[in-house]
């Protein structure tokens, strides 16, 4: 075996006596890394003597002296006597020294352990006297504080295994689709123009196929109904609304024949409402008007649609809210804002419980957490945006609308509700790993996600 002076170990193996392993106090490191590279076997005392001795080996003294720009500095200079002295605690010592100009010199004057002991506080002081012959003396202090160093931060501790994940299938599943705002334009050469994004709504179909939720919820707003509205309208929009009933019937049963044991639920919305106050304000008399045998009003929207044909709860008036698993409010919504993020802003800082809206047009998701008895509860907000066209071509808003068009999902885990929305880019969702994409006005094709 090699031997070698500590000189030429300290100047082999200076990177590893001084470096990170050293402050972090790990010695058996510090000897396998040493006897690598040297071949020389070291016990842990001696790492520990060579750490001190290599945090003393810069010569100050020698480097000033023979320093080109700095003339008559020590040369002259005598040093003062070394004194120490030391206060000790069971877990602290104070030390301070005259004459002692390092750290390494006051632990090894002090003989304190590098690898027991770790610096909680240096205060160095340096002052000059006047010799008899006009010279200069030189003084040196240094005090510090040491703290013994705790025995489980030396001890290198295997990692933890990662606990195993289970597998499971979730008990219940729901779908949430928002606002469609179904209508059309008539264009001069005759043609219907659909104000609602017919690949988004083929999407909605898809992604009901390919999930299989237990129930869907029909947030509102699938009727524009802006012949209706009690605002300016263009012609191009009247005598439209026998076409948009028959297109939204159709797509609802599209959705029913892609999960037949479904519960569905339709949330009325502002807009659906738009043909019961256009009743109550102009043809007061025809309001709840049935048929002879009928049960439902003759201008309601559950018959206007034959939702009973498509077993289509409607969910009345609007603005109720219907409960999902005793857990979630769903409803159509009565807020919106005009940014990304101010509809959660508004309702999820009050909120008791979870909430799914549509009407906002907006992707939105936030959840809170409240701390009580102990126990944390979560509260989760969320709007999964429009599917509606957001080209600017819903009647009433801007050229450039700040929508986003999406899908909203539930699933009960246990005993918690998980929520999340999926967006619709440019006619394509991801659903459970698969990317479903709208190829043409009414059918979407399937494939692989390879995220």
């Amino acid at each position: 075996m090699p031997r070698y002076t500590s000189e030429h170990i300290i100047q082999e193996c200076g990177d590893i006596l001084l470096g990170p392993l050293s402050r972090s106090r790990h010695w058996g490191r510090i000897v396998e890394r040493i006897r690598a590279r040297t071949g020389v076997t070291l016990t842990t005392k001696e790492a520990k003597a060579l750490h001190v001795e290599a945090m003393s080996v810069f010569n100050s003294i020698g480097t000033l002296d023979s320093s080109a720009s700095i003339e008559n500095t020590t040369s002259t200079q005598v040093g003062t006597d070394t004194s120490i002295k030391v206060i000790r605690d069971d877990e602290e010592i104070s030390v301070s020294s005259k004459g002692i100009r390092t750290i390494a010199d006051l632990m090894n004057a002090a003989r304190l352990d590098p690898g027991d002991w770790t610096v909680e506080s240096v205060t160095p002081n340096y002052w000059e006297s006047v010799r008899a012959d006009g010279g200069i003396n030189p003084h040196f202090q240094i005090r510090a504080r040491f703290k013994r160093f705790p025995e489980w931060a030396e001890a290198i501790t295997a990692p933890q295994p990662l606990p195993q994940v289970r597998r499971d299938s979730p008990k219940r599943k729901a779908l949430f689709i928002p606002d469609t705002q179904h209508g059309f334009r008539r264009m001069e050469s005759g043609e219907m123009e659909p104000m609602h994004d017919v690949r988004a709504c083929a999407l909605a179909v898809e992604v009901v196929r390919e999930w299989q939720p237990d129930i869907i919820y029909l947030l509102g707003d699938h009727l524009d109904l802006a012949p209706w509205s009690k605002y300016s309208k263009p012609a191009s929009v009247m005598q439209t609304t026998n076409a948009t009933l028959r297109s939204v019937h159709d797509w609802i049963a599209e959705i029913r024949r892609a999960a037949r044991h479904a519960d569905i639920y339709y949330c009325e919305g502002n807009h659906e409402s738009r043909i019961y106050r256009s009743i109550v304000d102009r043809l007061g008399e025809a309001e709840n008007l049935r048929t002879a045998t009928g049960e439902r009003a003759v201008l309601s929207i559950p018959n206007l649609l034959d939702l009973d044909s498509l077993d289509v709860k409607y969910i009345e008036p609007y603005g109720k809210e219907h409960v999902l698993w005793d857990k979630i409010g769903v409803s159509h919504g009565t807020k919106h804002g005009n940014k990304v993020g101010a509809l959660l802003s508004k309702r999820l800082p009050g909120s008791t419980y979870s909430w799914v809206q549509g009407h906002d047009h907006k992707l939105a998701l936030g959840t809170r957490a409240i701390h009580e008895k102990g126990k944390i509860r979560h509260i989760t907000g969320m709007c999964p945006g429009t599917l509606s066209r957001v080209d600017g071509a819903v009647p009433g808003v801007s050229l450039y609308p700040n929508w986003s068009q999406g899908l909203g999902f539930a699933v009960i885990a246990g005993s918690d509700a998980h929520m999340w929305v999926s967006p619709i880019l440019n006619g394509t969702i991801c659903v459970s790993g698969r990317v479903l994409t709208a190829n043409g006005r009414d059918t979407a094709s399937t494939e692989p996600s390879h995220t």
